[in-house]
């Protein structure tokens, strides 16, 4: 999100003292209200504000007011949310200018998110930092609602440093700390960690944590890449305070190859989540034992997104019973489902998974690098088109289809499927399936609000008609603020505005 400034100016209406500035950072101009609430609205002062363009494409909101005001006497309310928007070191900033509002920067509400980086930034002192991170959580930790740990630059050499600082950081926020949400994003255990002796000394210390987050209602720990027995044994952690948890992201979360649903403990796990909104996983993590599960533990509408990946290297040949698909949803009326197909594209493939009766809302379908396979793509188009019309509102396409003209069986999808409303495509089409869209959409036989485009192996002479696309269809497209958006893998990039 783009941040503004706001430059407040006091003016004396009798004399001719310089301009007072000073400058807070707010994330967007509608905050402004939180300033203007501090000037009194009174027939001898006057208010004025003026967008202009400033630096990095920001916007400088100035209020300017004939009336001189001690910025001392700021309101504690409104000097708080103001801080909310700052960085830390900002705050700390402002908070050494005034003995007040250093007493209001120890407030708790302050202090409620953090986000833990492990990784490094040129010109980034990795002591410094983390000795930072480490008095973040000696200081406020008993305020902390909201954490997100991540590592930017994972690698062999510094998975040793990863896990001395995480111990030591949990360490300190032991005890004192009652989370909220909880991410650990892109860790990847199977990839970097050299030494099992450090990945488990850093499990260790995750676990002993989790334990005590008696109040956890977000668990994210996608892509971390764990054997059964010490992923089951992260959850289990979790589980033991289970009962408040709505949403679950364990996407990538076991290794490959692996097959969690044959896990009694994992099994187990699930059982205890039974006020569920959200939910993103593996396939392999799908029976219809979990299923049943699923059903009984979210009978009263609770469950609201449901996101399963399938990928090639996990156990994917199994079905799901299309009586319990069909109860869950009855039991979920608001429920938007969607599948991530990563390297399994053929025809037989996703239509053994993606039975009717699970009624997918969003799509996205990945052929991978496979150059010689033949996807069967017009048969996988046909029978969406026949099966869910009424429910799929995006598609994402990222096909390699130079065997495969999928031109016409696309337009017709897009016809029957009226409540499509964002198709991203990545593969071999011709411009004149651009333009059949365009003309669609024109004509309001069609009602995509989004339709994104990369052409492969174009030619000059297809790239001329897409051209002559942008220019006729151009106006119709600014005119009904379409986010319509063409380009190509070979040459420069078009855009239609």
């Amino acid at each position: 999100m783009a941040h503004q400034s706001i430059q407040c100016s006091d003016v004396s209406s009798t004399s001719q003292s310089p301009t007072q500035t000073s400058y807070i950072i707010l994330s967007t101009s509608d905050r402004v209200d939180v300033i203007t609430a501090w000037f009194p609205d009174s027939s001898d002062s006057e208010i004025d504000f003026k967008l202009t363009d400033g630096i990095s494409s920001a916007s400088n909101v100035t209020v300017t007011t004939r009336q001189s005001h001690d910025w001392g006497r700021l309101p504690d309310l409104v000097f708080i949310e103001i801080m909310k928007y700052l960085c830390h070191s900002d705050r700390l900033n402002v908070a050494l200018t005034h003995r007040r509002w250093y007493n209001l920067f120890q407030t708790g509400c302050l202090w409620r998110y953090r986000h833990i980086d492990f990784g490094y930034s040129l010109g980034t002192c990795p002591v410094i930092k983390n000795n930072k991170d480490i008095g973040f959580a000696a200081t406020f930790g008993k305020h902390l609602h909201h954490l997100i740990i991540t590592c930017r630059h994972p690698s062999f050499t510094n998975c040793k440093r990863f896990q001395k600082m995480q111990t030591s950081f949990l360490q300190h926020l032991y005890g004192k700390t009652k989370l909220k949400t909880f991410r650990m994003k892109n860790i990847e255990f199977d990839r970097y960690w050299r030494f099992d002796s450090i990945r488990d000394r850093l499990l260790v210390s995750l676990k002993r944590f989790l334990r005590v987050q008696r109040r956890l209602e977000l668990f994210e720990m996608n892509a971390a890449q764990l054997g059964l027995i010490q992923g089951c044994q992260v959850l289990e952690a979790i589980g033991c305070n289970a009962g408040h948890i709505k949403t679950l992201n364990i996407e990538d979360f076991f290794h490959s190859h692996q097959s969690p649903f044959r896990i009694g403990r994992f099994i187990n796990f699930l059982r205890q989540l039974r006020h569920l909104n959200i939910l993103h996983l593996n396939y392999n993590c799908l029976c219809n034992d979990i299923m049943a599960i699923l059903v009984a533990n979210n009978n009263t509408s609770s469950l609201t997104y449901f996101s399963v990946k399938v990928y090639k290297n996990d156990p994917h040949f199994h079905t799901i019973d299309r009586k319990l698909w069909k109860l869950l949803r009855k039991n979920n009326t608001n429920l938007k489902v969607e599948f991530d197909f990563d390297s399994v594209a053929t025809y037989d493939e996703i239509a053994t998974i993606l039975i009717p009766e699970v009624q997918v809302s969003k799509l996205h379908i990945w052929t991978g690098y496979d150059h010689t396979t033949n996807f069967h793509l017009n048969e996988t188009f046909t029978y969406l088109r026949n099966h869910f019309h009424n429910k799929l509102e995006h598609l994402s396409l990222e096909l390699e289809n130079e065997r495969e003209y999928i031109d016409a069986a696309l337009i017709s999808l897009l016809v029957r499927c009226w409540h499509l409303k964002s198709v991203e495509i990545n593969g071999n089409i011709l411009p004149a399936t651009i333009e059949d869209v365009c003309d669609l959409q024109q004509q309001c036989k069609i009602g995509l609000t989004k339709f994104h485009v990369i052409l492969g192996n174009i030619t000059p002479d297809e790239l001329t008609e897409v051209q002559q696309i942008e220019t006729k269809y151009g106006p119709m497209i600014e005119s009904h603020n379409l986010d319509f958006h063409f380009t190509t893998n070979v040459i420069d990039e078009i855009e239609l505005f």
